[in-house]
């Protein structure tokens, strides 16, 4: 019998995301003003759980790569 939980270990927000753990944890503690990452929903022990729907939802409005808005540049030193 499989035990199916509705939370996520970090290392398996993060493999869902398709980043490295600590890039994970990055989002997690810095999070973006935009969009912020979720954070942890529960804890078992010392390990931090959060939320599968969450994350999905978090990932899908996630821009993808070539979608970030350019950074603004001071006037150009001459």
């Amino acid at each position: 019998m499989t035990l199916e939980l509705d939370m996520w270990t970090a290392q398996q927000c993060a493999d869902y995301v398709g980043v490295k753990l600590n890039t994970w944890h990055g989002y997690v503690s810095r999070p973006a003003l935009n969009n912020p990452a979720p954070q942890p929903k529960d804890r078992v022990g010392d390990t931090p759980l959060w939320d599968i729907d969450e994350v999905k939802e978090w990932q899908a409005t996630r821009p993808g790569p070539g979608n970030r808005e350019p950074k603004k540049r001071g006037p150009r030193k001459k």
